[in-house]
């Protein structure tokens, strides 16, 4: 699951690429720029999806999404 924090285009634009990028290499993924992170991330948690890719404002400027487990809750950043 790819999400930008917010329907900001530069983070869109991010998102979307991430998530071509994604489904080109054979991963299964879902874009969703719907409602906000808070909703997201309880609506595909409540599904089981076990991993989101955050775009989040450090995303632009240093190239790092952060990656969220849905069991443990931990964030990580990585480029």
């Amino acid at each position: 699951m790819v999400l930008p924090i917010i329907r900001k285009q530069e983070y869109v634009n991010i998102g979307r690429r991430i998530f071509r990028e994604l489904s080109l290499a054979g991963i299964r993924a879902v874009y969703d720029d719907d409602g906000t992170i808070g909703s997201r991330y309880a609506k595909y948690d409540s599904i089981g999806v076990p991993f989101a890719i955050t775009i989040d404002d450090k995303t632009p400027v240093d190239n790092t999404v952060t990656i969220r487990d849905r069991d443990t809750k931990a964030q990580v950043r990585l480029v």
